[in-house]
């Protein structure tokens, strides 16, 4: 709950800088500003299995995992990865 706490608000993707993500509660639109497009993924943010991270996707396609002693601080930058990376 408090890593999902620390990711509200809006992202930029720093691999595709036109690209940003705002999260609320855990939901997710994400809008693509060379394009106008804006798509909406509703209640795709929760728990892994092990209650240490999240998954998003449909499927838990890409996890999160975030140090805990990083929550204590304000989260700047993260990363979304396949479980292969």
């Amino acid at each position: 709950k408090e890593l999902l706490e620390s990711l509200q608000g809006c992202w930029q993707n720093v691999k595709e800088l036109h690209e940003f993500y705002i999260v609320w509660e855990n939901s997710v639109t994400r809008i693509r500003q060379n394009t106008g497009e804006s798509l909406d993924f509703w209640s795709i943010l929760r728990p892994d299995a092990a209650g240490t991270g999240l998954q998003w996707g449909v499927h838990g396609r890409f996890v999160l995992k975030v140090d805990s002693s990083s929550l204590s601080s304000e989260v700047s930058s993260l990363s979304w990865l396949t479980p292969e990376e």
